[in-house]
Parts: structure tokens; sequence; C-alpha cells
């Protein structure tokens, strides 16, 4: 329905909306307005936008709505009112009618968000597939093995930027549960490759008043940032568009470039990708990531979530969020686990590297404590272990232990009451243990 059929003139010769009840059920159900009370209300144009006018012959800007949209919902009110043939106008329940037609109308704009959402994926899948499969002057090259190995050695290794975890021209990816400390460990990371080289950091995490406070003493005195760390926070109105992704990386390659930096961190995958359980949606970002990275000669740290996970077990590819596809896009990867045997503990493993062997893997845990000095919140290294000693126990070691503790307990004669609240159980709990260790009882210690 055009809007002009929806529209009447008063006596006053003002265009009016007919039955404006229905389109502004939202407004007049929050009774913040003094509203007309006709059955038609003045209404203001300004561009494409109309609005409505209260009793008071005030432009009600709350009241905005696109043209397009009112369009939309006058069909939408003219289909619910066939329910009600036969009512005069002025007995008609515009309200109810209002209601019903907002609900189909929020329903049709969600289908209308999704089909173009869609279409922007396949758009942007378009873009990178007709990227990386056009045509190359050749197909293969052939040369004798030790031609190759002349090849290679003329292309200087890259060096290691952080330990052997990752190395230039890598694209490295640091996972872990949420509150663990992953950006802790990416800035402290960025702030020591920055000493030497500009370091570009995409924090999609904090504010800045979050990263302000991390890195300045209680007595206001500053941590000395390197000069060339570069942090990047974005406008958070991107996010409400249906092209962030591309908004994103479009943005990413324009600050490269102006910044000349070839150090990259990303914080956080979550943040730039609509979809990071679609394995589509992940594909086609690492793909434009790798694009870069290869145009730029960069070298990318991505940092991502763990769902939650076992603690009992060690730490694998597989405890990566989303697609397990991500992984394989990758040249390097390591994560952070929490020791449970300390809550100020964590570890750091290594899962992944093309630039040699993996150094640090489940038998050569980094193991490091979270601290606050020199005002700045990080982590220092306190020695290397098993990753083992750090998962939590079996239910079969739980048991023994616990049984050995009410054992002890037992011996200086304390209530089960008591014990229970050293061992920080049940009372109901303890009564099971003890009943373990009965004759017929299997657990013994």
């Amino acid at each position: 329905m055009e809007i002009k059929q929806m529209l009447i003139r008063d006596i006053h010769g003002r265009e009016c909306l007919k039955q404006w009840r229905a389109y502004y059920t939202d407004l007049v159900s929050e009774n913040r307005y003094r509203w007309v009370k006709e059955r038609h209300c003045p209404v203001y144009f300004e561009g494409e936008y109309v609005f409505i006018y209260d009793a008071d012959r005030k432009v009600v800007w709350e009241s905005r709505r696109k043209i397009g949209d009112m369009e939309l919902m006058g069909d939408l009110v003219e289909d619910v009112k066939g329910i009600y043939m036969g009512y005069a106008p002025e007995r008609m329940p515009w309200f109810q009618i209002g209601m019903e037609a907002a609900r189909r109308f929020r329903m049709y704009k969600q289908d209308e968000k999704r089909e173009e959402e869609e279409r922007l994926e396949r758009e942007m899948r378009r873009k990178v597939e007709a990227e990386l499969t056009k045509t190359p002057s050749f197909v293969h090259t052939s040369h004798r093995g030790q031609e190759w190995l002349d090849m290679g050695l003329e292309i200087e290794d890259g060096k290691p930027l952080w330990l052997s975890l990752w190395h230039e021209k890598e694209i490295c990816i640091l996972f872990a549960d949420s509150n663990i400390g992953k950006s802790i460990y990416a800035l402290q990371i960025a702030f020591e490759i920055s000493k030497s080289e500009k370091v570009l950091y995409f924090d999609y995490e904090m504010s800045y008043k979050d990263f302000q406070r991390r890195y300045t003493g209680s007595n206001g005195e500053r941590y000395p940032i390197p000069d060339k760390f570069i942090r990047c926070e974005p406008n958070r109105k991107i996010f409400l568009n249906p092209n962030v992704e591309e908004l994103i990386i479009n943005d990413m390659e324009k600050l490269i470039e102006e910044e000349g930096a070839k150090v990259v961190v990303i914080d956080n995958l979550t943040f730039i990708s609509k979809n990071s359980q679609s394995s589509t949606a992940v594909s086609v970002l690492m793909y434009q990531l790798k694009l870069l990275q290869e145009k730029y000669g960069l070298s990318i740290l991505l940092l991502a979530h763990t769902p939650k996970r076992n603690m009992r077990k060690p730490i694998t590819q597989n405890d990566l969020a989303g697609s397990k596809k991500l992984f394989n896009f990758v040249d390097s990867g390591f994560a952070i686990g929490q020791s449970m045997t300390d809550v100020n503990l964590q570890y750091v493993k290594q899962l992944k590297t093309r630039s040699g062997r993996i150094e640090y893997g489940a038998e050569n845990v980094i193991l490091m404590e979270r601290t606050f000095s020199d005002n700045r919140l990080h982590f220092e290294t306190i020695g290397y272990d098993d990753e083992r000693k750090h998962l939590k126990e079996s239910k079969e070691e739980e048991q023994k232990r616990m049984l050995k503790e009410v054992l002890k307990l037992e011996k200086l004669g304390m209530s089960q009451r008591e014990m229970a609240k050293i061992l920080k159980t049940s009372k109901s709990n303890i009564q099971r243990i003890q009943k373990r260790q009965s004759p017929s009882s299997t657990l013994r210690i």
C-alpha cells in the first residue's frame, strides 16, 4: 500500500495517518505521551521518514518510521483487518490489529535480514573464491630436488616472534577458556615484539578504560608501553551491520597499509565472524586473512575461545571453539589451560608448529602465574611441568584422596559435620566415603 493511501486530510488541511494506533501500538502501550484522541493523527515527513504528532502538536521523534516500512505495515494491517469483517471502523479493535500486524512485520524483517545476510555471505564467498581460483600463468613448476633446496636456502627462515610458539609470516592461533588470561598474555607478547617492530593490536574485547586499568599502578604510575605498539578499538555500531566482516577486513587492510605494520594481533575471532560455529563462515574468514597475510607478508596472532571442556583431559586442538577446520588453516597454535592445583597458576601448551618440533608439548608445558607488578597485569613464567599434574583428578583418584583425608580426620575425633566443613563437601558425602571403608567395599587406599 502506498503511503498516500494511508493518509487523509483533516478539517484544518493537515495530512493525517488513518487509524494511526494500529501502526504505533508499541508507543501507545507505554503511555509516555499525551496522544490525540481522534482516529487519525497528524503526521510530519522528513526525507524518507514519517513521524506523528502528540496532542500538544509536538513531533514525537521516537515515532520515526521509514516510509517503506510504513507502507509494508499498511499492507499487513489490511490483511489483519480481514479477520474482523463486518465491524464498523469505529468499533474495530485497532490495538489488537496493530499488535498482530507488528508481529507479522517483525517476522518479515527477520526473514529479510536473514536473506540479506545469506546474500552477503554468498557474495563474499564468491569474491574470495574468485581471487583464489584466478587462473595462474603456470600450473606446475618443476626442478630437481637439489635445486629446490638451493632455492629454499635463498629465503631466510622466519625468526621466532615469541619463543618457538609463533614465527614470522605465520598465522598463529591462541585459544583458552574465558577469564583464563588470553588477552593478558597476547598483550604481553605484543608489548615485547613492539620493542623492536610495529604491532597492530585489534582489540574487540576491552574498552580503553579496561586497558588503562591493566597498565596503571595504584599510584597512577603507568607501565611504559613501547611506541611501536598500536591498539585499534572498533566503533561498536559496526556490529549491527550485516556486512561487518567485510567492513572489518577492509579497514584492517587500510590500517596495515597506513602504518606499514608486519605484525597483527586480533582479539578475538568471535567479534570478527558473525558465525564462528559455521565451517563455511570460518573458511571464508580465514581465506581473507590468508590473502592479507600473503599480500603484506604479515605475522598474525588470532585469539579464540574454547567451549566448556573436561578439565580431567589434556588440551587438544579439538577444544577450539567452532569449526575444527579452523586449525587446518593456521601455521601454528597454542593454548592456555587452568591448573587444577592452584587457582593462580596457568600453563601454556604448544599444539601445532610448521617451523620445527613441538617444544612445549604435554610433557613440558610452560607454567605461569598471573600477577600485577611493575604497573602491569602480566604472567610470570615459574617453570615447566607435565600437563597431567595440572589436570583435575579422575573420579577414582579423587575418591582415594578424600578417603585418606577422612581417615586422618576420624583419628582426630572429628564429627561428620566438622569433616565436611574442612574438606568443603557435604555431610552426606562424608557418610558415603565412610561407608566405603566397610570390608565389602572394593575401594582401597
